[in-house]
C-alpha cells in the first residue's frame, strides 16, 4: 500500500488539487527519551507501559504540569524527516498537537500560516497554500481563554470534543472538496486525544474525496475505517508521512522547490514603478523570508463588532504570524509607541544616507516592549509612506544567497534600498555580517533587526540603535487605556494604567490574550541566555593573578589561556537542564522572591572547579546579557549580587522552566548547601541565607508554595550546622521554624501527605534538640545571641514544646502531660519577654488542643484554669490591631471549647483534695467580674471581686500558686481602685497605702514565684507599689533594672499606664522643687513631702521657667517603665 500512497501523494501535489493534513499529537516528534510525552511520564513517575496523551489526562494537568509542556515543547527540535513532510504544499492543516509552536512551524517558504483555536474563530482564507489555516482541535498550551486552553481532564476532553473538535472537524470535508486530498500523520488510535471514527464521520460527508493514513495500524478496528477502506476512499500505509516524501525526493520523483507555487499575487509598487516577482524567483526567495507584497496593505476587509473584537484577539494571541500583525496595524490594534517614531527617523535617515551608512538598524529592548508589534508597524509605514520592498524575516537569519536575487530586481525597478526587517532577537554582529555579505555584491539594503536589551555603555558613541523602553509613558498609558476601552470592551481591566508601570507586567497582569506571547517571548531570551552562558562559560580566559606553578604550566603548554568553568553535559543542555541551565533556574527561584544571590555562591554550587571568581571573569560571562541585573555587596564591592531584571519575569521564567515547586525546593536546597562562612563572603552570604529563608516562610510572600519543602530547607540548614561547622542563632531558629512549620503545613483531615505519627514525633525532637542547644549555647557565652534573637529562640521553644504536647496528646501518648508542662513552663519564660502577642497565642492553642482531647477531669481543670490564667493575661497586654483581631478570633474558640469542657461543683469537690489551688482558681474566675475598658465597677461587681479575693486568700495552696497570685493581684486591685489593671493610659491606682503595702507583698511573692519567667509588665507593677507603699529607694532600684533591661527592646516603656491617684479616683497633686538638668529635655525634681525624686519632660512644662531650684506648686506623678514622672495637670 506503500507504493499506492505515495502515488496518490504525488499526483495530488503535481495536480495541484487541495491538500489537507490531520496531524496527530505524535506528527513530526522525535523519538524517546527526548519526546516531551516520554519526559512527563518521567515527571509523574507514571509506571504502566502504555502512555499515550490519553493518559495524560488520567493525572489530571494542573498549571504547573502545563507550564513544564510548554517550555519542553518550546525546546523540542522537530522530527528532522517529519521537515520534508511539512514544506508539502497544504492548503489547511487539523491537530490535536497541543504544541503553541505547531502553527509556527509550517512559516517556510513564504507561507504565513493563521491558528485557530476554537470554533468562533475563522481563518482568514479557508483554503490557502500561502496563508495556510492550523486548526488546534483541543486548544494549545499557554492559552488561558476558556475557549482557547487545553482540557485537563477526561471530562473536560470530552467536552472540548463536544463544543470545539467536532465543528472544527466539520471543515475538513469543506476544505479538502471532493477533488481533494486528506492526509493522516502521526495519529495513535490508542492515545490520541483525536478519535479516528470521529475524524472519518466527518469527512464521509463528502463523498468522493481520498483520505491517506500514513502510520496507520496493520489491521483496522473501526467499523467507518473499515467501511472507508472496502470503497477505496481510505488507503493506509505503515510508513510515516516524511519517509514517504524522503524517499520520493531522494528517487528524483518529487522536488519541494517547485511546488510551493504562490496563489496570491506578486506584485510590490514602489515609488518609481513596480516590482513583478516570478513564481521561480518567489519560490527561492521564499525559502528564507517573506516577501512583503501589495496585498499586505491592501485595505482590509470591513468587520463588524463581534469579527472585530475577535480580530483584535487574535492579534494579540499571537494567532495570524506577522503578516496578521501588520494587518492590525491598520485596523488601529496596536498603540503608537513614542520610540517607534525614533525608529521611522534612523530607518529614514539610513535610506538617505544609503552610501555612506553602513545599512544596519537596530531596536533593542527587553522581551514584552513591543519590538514585534513596532517592526509590524515600521513594515507598514515602509510600504505605505515610503514605498520601499519589503523583506521580512522571523526568528531567523535569511541566507543572503536567497534573497539575493531579489534585491537585484528590486534596484533594476529603481528602489534605492530593500528594507531586511529581522525579528530574530540575535546579537548586533549577526545582522551586520549578514548586510555587509550581500553589500559585497553590490546590493543595497538596509537591514532592521531586534534583540535584547544593550546596555548603554556599548552604545556610546553609536547612533544607529533605538531602545524599546519598558516604562510607558503618560501619553502611552492614556492610549492604551483608550485602546482597551474601545477595542475590548469585556475585557477584564481592574483600574487604568498606571503612569510609568511596566510594559511586561500591564500587559502580562490585565491583557489575558497577550500572556502566551509574554511568557513564550521571556522563556525564549532566558534560553538564549543559557546558551550564551553555556558558550562562553567554555573558554572563560584564566585570572590575571594566578600562583606561579600555573603561569610555569602556561609557559610549558600544559594549560591553556582559557579554560572551561562547567563540565559538558549534552544531554542536560538539550533539556535545560545542565550547568548552565541550573544557573538560570538558581537565580530566578531566589529572583521572583526579591533576593539577589552573590555571585560567588551561586558559581560555587554549579562548579567545583573555580573559587572566588573575580571581575574579569564575571563580565566574561554574563557581558550584554540583559536578563540579569547586578549590584555590588558593600561599598568596597567584595563582591556581587545578581538578581532577574524583574520579578515578573522571573515568576514566569520559574513556571515555564521549573514547572513546579518540586524543582524549586532543589534550587533552595543547593543554594542553602552551598553557603560558607568564610573570608569576604561570610557577611554577604549570611545576610543572603537570613532573607531567602524569611521569603520561603509560610508568612514570606508566597505563603505555603513551598510547604513540601519545610523539612528539606531544616535539614540542609542542619547540614551546614553540623558538616560546615555553622553556628549561628538565626540559623538555628530558622531551622527549628522549618522543622516545626513542616508538622504544621500536613496537619489536618484535609492534607494529602500527612506524615506518620512516629515521623512527626522525630522531626519535633530533633527542633527540641536544636533549640535546647541554641539556649545553651547563648547561655554559656559560646555563641552570640542578641536580645530580639533571645527572645524569638525562647517563643519557638514554647511552640516545639506545644506541638509535641499535642502530637502525644493525639495519640494518647501517657508522656503527654509532661510534655505539656514543659510547654507551659516555656510559655510562662516566652510571655516574660515580650507584650507582643505571639508567645500568648501559642500558649492559648498549645492548652486548647490537648484540652479537646483530654478526658480527666484532673488534668481538664488545670487546662481550663491555665486557659482562663492566659486569657486574663492577654486582656492586660496593649494589642496592635492585627493581633487583637487573631486574638479575638482565639478567644472566640476557646469561649465554645471552655463552654463544652464546663466543670460541675461535683468535680470541683472532688479536685479539692488533689489540687486544691486548681479548685480555687476555677471557683474564684467563675465570680471574677468583667468590667469593661474605660468604665467603673459596679457595687456588685466589687463585691463579686471581693469574694473571688477570698476564696483565693483562705486557701494556702493558692497563695503558692502563679496563676491564683495573678487573678488575686486583679481582684484586690479592682477593690481598690474600681478600675481594671493595665486597661488603657494613665490608670488608677490605690489611695490607701495599706493597701498599696498589701498588693506589694502579693506581687513581689508572685514575681519571686516566676523567676526568670516574670514579665516586664509584673515588674513594672512591683515598682510602683514600692513607691506608692512609701519604699521609694527600692521602687528606685527596681524601675533602674526596668529601664536598662527595656531599652530597646520594649516599645511599651514609656507609656504612662499607672498615676498616683487619691481616694476620689482623681489625680493627687503634688509640689516640688527642680533639682537639676539629667540633659536634653529632662530634669530631676524633688517631690514634698517624700523621700523621692522623679524625672520631668520640659516641653509638657511650658507655661513654667524650668532652672534648678524652681519651686513647681502643681503636678501630678505618673509611671513608666523608667519610673515616676511628673505630669502637668490638665
Amino acid at each position: 500500500m506503500q507504493g499506492l500512497a505515495a502515488e496518490l501523494l504525488l499526483n495530488a501535489v503535481r495536480e495541484e488539487k487541495p491538500i489537507v493534513l490531520v496531524a496527530g499529537q505524535d506528527f513530526a516528534v522525535p523519538p524517546a527519551p527526548s519526546n516531551v510525552l516520554t519526559l512527563f511520564k518521567k515527571r509523574i513517575a507514571h509506571s504502566g507501559e502504555r502512555f499515550g496523551w490519553r493518559q495524560v489526562l488520567d493525572h489530571q494537568l494542573n498549571d504547573e504540569d502545563k507550564e513544564f509542556l510548554a517550555e519542553r515543547f518550546d525546546r523540542m527540535a522537530p522530527n528532522s524527516i517529519a521537515l520534508r513532510a511539512i514544506e508539502l504544499p497544504w492548503s489547511a492543516v487539523f491537530t490535536s498537537s497541543i504544541d503553541p509552536r505547531f502553527a509556527s512551524r509550517f512559516s517556510t517558504r513564504g507561507r504565513q500560516p493563521e491558528a485557530v483555536l476554537s470554533r468562533n474563530h475563522y481563518a482568514r482564507v479557508s483554503r490557502s497554500k500561502s496563508r495556510p489555516p492550523v486548526y488546534h482541535l483541543f486548544g494549545r498550551l499557554s492559552e488561558v481563554a476558556p475557549e482557547a486552553r487545553i482540557p485537563s481532564s477526561r471530562i473536560e476532553l470530552a467536552l472540548r470534543k463536544q463544543t470545539h473538535a467536532s465543528e472544527l472537524l466539520n471543515r475538513v470535508a469543506d476544505t479538502a472538496t471532493a477533488h481533494g486530498l486528506v492526509i493522516i500523520d502521526g495519529v495513535d488510535v490508542h492515545g490520541d486525544w483525536l478519535g479516528i471514527d470521529d475524524l472519518f464521520a466527518a469527512l464521509l460527508s463528502q463523498p468522493g474525496m481520498q483520505v491517506l493514513w500514513f502510520q496507520a495500524p496493520q489491521i483496522l478496528s473501526t467499523d467507518l475505517s473499515l467501511a472507508m477502506q472496502e470503497t477505496g476512499a481510505l488507503v493506509t500505509t505503515e510508513v510515516s508521512l516524511g519517509s514517504c516524501v524522503a524517499t520520493l525526493e531522494a528517487e528524483g520523483l518529487l522536488d519541494l522547490s517547485e511546488v510551493s507555487a504562490p496563489e496570491d499575487p506578486a506584485r510590490i509598487t514602489t515609488a518609481d514603478g513596480a516590482i513583478d516577482i516570478s513564481p521561480q524567483l518567489r519560490l527561492r526567495v521564499e525559502a528564507s523570508a517573506n516577501i512583503v507584497d501589495d496585498t499586505w496593505t491592501a485595505q482590509p476587509p470591513a468587520l463588524d463588532g463581534d469579527q472585530l473584537a475577535e480580530a483584535f484577539r487574535v492579534f494579540h494571541g499571537d494567532l495570524g504570524g506577522f503578516r496578521n500583525l501588520v494587518e492590525g496595524i491598520e485596523r488601529g490594534f496596536a498603540i503608537e509607541r513614542g520610540f517607534e517614531r525614533d525608529l521611522l527617523g534612523l530607518l529614514e535617515r539610513a535610506v538617505r544616507r544609503a552610501d555612506k551608512s553602513d545599512g544596519l538598524v537596530v531596536l533593542h529592548g527587553q522581551s514584552a516592549t513591543g519590538k514585534s508589534i513596532a517592526l509590524a508597524r515600521l513594515t507598514w509605514l515602509i510600504r505605505t509612506r515610503l514605498r520601499l520592498p519589503v523583506l521580512i524575516c522571523l526568528n531567523r537569519l535569511p541566507s543572503f544567497a536567497d534573497i539575493d536575487a531579489f534585491c537585484v530586481e528590486a534596484e533594476q525597478a529603481g528602489a534605492p534600498t530593500t528594507v531586511l526587517v529581522c525579528d530574530a532577537n540575535l546579537p548586533i554582529h549577526r545582522y551586520r555580517e549578514l548586510t555587509s555579505a550581500l553589500q559585497s555584491r553590490g546590493r543595497k539594503v538596509t537591514t532592521v533587526g531586534t534583540t535584547y536589551r544593550i546596555e548603554d555603555r556599548y552604545l556610546q558613541g553609536q547612533d544607529f540603535a533605538v531602545e524599546a523602553p519598558v516604562e510607558l509613558s503618560p501619553e502611552e498609558t492614556a492610549a492604551l487605556g483608550e485602546l482597551i476601552a474601545q477595542m475590548a470592551p469585556g475585557e477584564v481591566v481592574v483600574g487604568t494604567v498606571p503612569d510609568g508601570w511596566n510594559m511586561l507586567a500591564w500587559v502580562y497582569r490585565k491583557l489575558s490574550w497577550g500572556r502566551s506571547r509574554v511568557a513564550h517571548g521571556i522563556g525564549a531570551e532566558a534560553r538564549r541566555a543559557e546558551a550564551l552562558i553555556r558558550e562562553r562559560a567554555r573558554t572563560t580566559p584564566r585570572p590575571a593573578n594566578t600562583s606561579k606553578l600555573a603561569e610555569q604550566l602556561l609557559q610549558v603548554g600544559f594549560a591553556g589561556e582559557s579554560f572551561s568553568i562547567f563540565d559538558e553535559d549534552t544531554q542536560g543542555a538539550e533539556l535545560g537542564e545542565d550547568v548552565a541551565g541550573r544557573l538560570i533556574d538558581l537565580v530566578m527561584v531566589t529572583g521572583r522572591l526579591g533576593v539577589p544571590v552573590p555571585i560567588n555562591l551561586l558559581i560555587r554550587v554549579l562548579s567545583s572547579q573555580v573559587g572566588h571568581l573575580d571581575y574579569t571573569t564575571v563580565g566574561h560571562l554574563f557581558e550584554n546579557l540583559d536578563l540579569f541585573r547586578w549590584r555590588t555587596a558593600d561599598a568596597e564591592g567584595s563582591d556581587l549580587l545578581i538578581s532577574p531584571r524583574l520579578q515578573l519575569e522571573a515568576e514566569l521564567i520559574c513556571r515555564r522552566r521549573l514547572a513546579g515547586t518540586d524543582r524549586e525546593i532543589e534550587c533552595v536546597v543547593d543554594l542553602i548547601r552551598g553557603v560558607q562562612f568564610e573570608g569576604i563572603e561570610q557577611a554577604h552570604e549570611r545576610s543572603f541565607l537570613i532573607d531567602l529563608l524569611q521569603k520561603l516562610d509560610r508568612d514570606g510572600p508566597r505563603g505555603q508554595a513551598y510547604k513540601q519543602g519545610y523539612l528539606r530547607f531544616a535539614d540542609a540548614l542542619r547540614y551546614l550546622r553540623e558538616q560546615r561547622g555553622i553556628c549561628d542563632a538565626s540559623l538555628m531558629l530558622r531551622e527549628c521554624v522549618f522543622y516545626r512549620q513542616a508538622i504544621f503545613s500536613q496537619d489536618g483531615p484535609d492534607s494529602p501527605d500527612q506524615m506518620p505519627e512516629e515521623e512527626r514525633l522525630r522531626v519535633l525532637d530533633t527542633a527540641r534538640s536544636v533549640i535546647e542547644e541554641a539556649i545553651r549555647l547563648a547561655a554559656s557565652g559560646e555563641m552570640h545571641v542578641g536580645k530580639r534573637n533571645r527572645l524569638n529562640l525562647s517563643v519557638e521553644r514554647a511552640s516545639i514544646y506545644g506541638y509535641l504536647a499535642v502530637q502525644r496528646a493525639r495519640t494518647g501518648d501517657p508522656t503527654m502531660w509532661s510534655e505539656y508542662e514543659a510547654a507551659r513552663q516555656a510559655g510562662l519564660r516566652a510571655t516574660a519577654l515580650t507584650d507582643d502577642y505571639h508567645p500568648i497565642d501559642v500558649a492559648l492553642w498549645t492548652a486548647l488542643d490537648v484540652l479537646e482531647g483530654e478526658s480527666t477531669d484532673l488534668h481538664k481543670a488545670q487546662l481550663v484554669a491555665d486557659l482562663y490564667s492566659t486569657l486574663d493575661l492577654a486582656e492586660t497586654i496593649n494589642l496592635r490591631p492585627e493581633q487583637r483581631v487573631r486574638y479575638q478570633q482565639r478567644r472566640h474558640k476557646v469561649a465554645s471549647i471552655l463552654e463544652d469542657k464546663a466543670l460541675g461543683e461535683d468535680a470541683l469537690t472532688s479536685l479539692d483534695a488533689v489540687a486544691p489551688a486548681t479548685a480555687a482558681f476555677l471557683r474564684a474566675r467563675q465570680l471574677a467580674p468583667d468590667v469593661s475598658d474605660g468604665e467603673l465597677a459596679t457595687e456588685n461587681q466589687v463585691s463579686k471581686a471581693l469574694q473571688a479575693a477570698r476564696i483565693l486568700e483562705k486557701d494556702m495552696e493558692a497563695m503558692r500558686d502563679v496563676r491564683c497570685l495573678r487573678l488575686l493581684v486583679r481582684m484586690r486591685w479592682l477593690v481598690a481602685t474600681r478600675q481594671r489593671l493595665f486597661r488603657g493610659e494613665r490608670g488608677r491606682t490605690p489611695s490607701d497605702a495599706t493597701m498599696a503595702s498589701q498588693l506589694y507583698d502579693l506581687v513581689a511573692t508572685q514575681n519571686e514565684r516566676l523567676g526568670d519567667a516574670v514579665r516586664n509588665q509584673d515588674r513594672y507593677l512591683e515598682a510602683v507599689l514600692a513607691f506608692l507603699s512609701g519604699d521609694t529607694r527600692g521602687a528606685a532600684d527596681l524601675f533602674r533594672d526596668l529601664a536598662r533591661d527595656t531599652e530597646f527592646e520594649d516599645r511599651s516603656r514609656v507609656i504612662r499606664k499607672l498615676i498616683s491617684t487619691g481616694i476620689n479616683g482623681r489625680p493627687i497633686d503634688y509640689s516640688g522643687r527642680v533639682r537639676r538638668h539629667l540633659g536634653g529635655d529632662r530634669w530631676l525634681v524633688d517631690v514634698d513631702g517624700l523621700e523621692a525624686q522623679i524625672g520631668l519632660l520640659e516641653h509638657e512644662f511650658r507655661s513654667e521657667q524650668i532652672s534648678p531650684g524652681r519651686q513647681l506648686n502643681r503636678f501630678w506623678i505618673a509611671f513608666n517603665y523608667i519610673g515616676p514622672v511628673a505630669e502637668y495637670p490638665r
